[in-house]
């Protein structure tokens, strides 16, 4: 029992350092945000990513909403809205290690917080996959990629916008661990009661 709370208690000190690192990273990027408001100061050159080949695309090609404040706004908004849901995670997280490190790993709250976990990983996980392939039609719309790409050599250009679904299947077993814990939970309270 000692190694858990020893093990524990490491963790619960990592998670909040991770809290103080995702709050520090919000309020950057809350500082760009404030600062692209008054300056128009961000730069909006684009830079596409093929796996094995990186495309620097020509400012004359990108269209003017690309180069909009508006853009990267929208940008800022997601990473603040992205690290808010981290932070949470995390904070669940931290309630989860709080009662392991005090030698009682089998409270309700941790069941409880393990499932608000499941549910923030599936809900943050679909709303992520939308905005991926939102931009991804949106930046292969707005660059045009079949008419940079197409040419004698290049016959096709397919633009795939698939659907992961691991974070469903990480969900599920969060789940399931949850539901370990409560039943842990319900026999160490049967066995504190026959004591």
């Amino acid at each position: 029992m000692k190694k858990i709370e020893k093990i524990s208690n490491v963790i619960f000190v990592i998670l909040r350092a991770l809290q103080v690192v995702s709050v520090v990273i919000a309020v950057l990027c809350a500082a760009v945000f404030v600062a692209e408001l008054f300056t128009h100061s961000l730069s909006t050159s684009i830079s596409v990513d093929l796996g094995y080949v990186t495309l620097d695309v020509a400012d004359e090609i990108i269209p003017t909403i690309l180069n909009s404040q508006a853009f990267l706004i929208i940008v800022l908004i997601m990473s603040i809205a992205v690290l808010s849901i981290i932070f949470m995670i995390l904070q669940l997280l931290c309630k989860i290690f709080d009662p392991m490190r005090k030698g009682r790993p089998f409270e309700k709250s941790v069941s409880s917080s393990i499932k608000r976990i499941a549910l923030l990983v599936l809900c943050g996980g679909t709303v992520c996959e939308i905005l991926k392939n939102m931009l991804i039609a949106y930046l292969t719309s707005a660059l045009n990629i079949a008419e940079i790409l197409l040419n004698e050599y290049i016959v096709n250009v397919n633009v795939d916008m698939n659907f992961n679904g691991v974070y469903i299947v990480f969900a599920v077993l969060l789940w399931l661990i949850a539901l370990v814990f409560e039943y842990g939970a319900m026999l160490q309270q049967e066995s504190d009661e026959t004591l």
